[in-house]
């Protein structure tokens, strides 16, 4: 047994809420972070979802301490696992990241980049779900991406670079048009699904 790592005495209750209420927010605070700017929608989530992390704290608490040998060991698991779960909603399904790089991918028919700046985007799903993304991606990940799946249409010098899906590229319904500028240093992608 690891020295100092002997069964502390209970704590007091106010000190076991914080923790667990910590641990909740690293469950919770990234899921509503990624409901997007709509209060509605937040206050919607937290209804339906918000019990989850803490039935799935409780469960989890106890299979550690039954599994798991010395204090400071289970403590740490249950910290640990929390923040791989939120990294992976952050990463998946966050309005800034994870859901422009769905959006990306889906529109340019190409594997999303690892890497990409979003400036603006914003969604709507009430009758066809549409949604609208100003973002620098990788000059060369976007230019092959066009040269494959897009045409570009008539353009004057100066003005932006408008390029719509080939003919049988797009799946039915599926509507996508991107814009950018001579030098492919941004993308405006509007993609929409009927």
């Amino acid at each position: 047994m690891i020295e100092g790592d002997a069964e502390e005495p209970p704590r007091p209750l106010f000190q076991r809420f914080w923790f667990w209420m910590l641990i909740c927010l690293l469950f919770v605070g990234p899921a509503f972070l990624c409901t997007g700017p709509d209060p509605m929608s937040a206050m919607l989530f937290s209804l339906l979802f918000g019990w989850i992390p803490f039935v799935v704290q409780d469960v989890f608490w106890k299979v550690v301490r039954v599994c798991v040998k010395g204090h400071k060991l289970q403590w740490a698991l249950c910290l640990l696992i929390p923040m791989v779960v939120s990294g992976w909603v952050f990463f998946e399904h966050s309005f800034f990241y994870g859901k422009p790089r769905w959006v990306i991918a889906r529109a340019l028919k190409e594997p999303a980049p690892l890497l990409f700046l979003t400036v603006e985007f914003s969604e709507d799903a009430w009758t066809d779900y549409v949604a609208r993304l100003r973002v620098h991606l990788d000059k060369d990940y976007l230019r092959n991406a066009l040269e494959k799946h897009f045409e570009r249409r008539q353009f004057l010098d100066g003005m932006p670079h408008q390029y719509f899906l080939k003919e049988g590229e797009g799946e039915e319904g599926v509507v996508c048009d991107v814009e950018t500028d001579s030098q492919f240093s941004y993308a405006l992608i509007t993609y929409s699904v009927d």
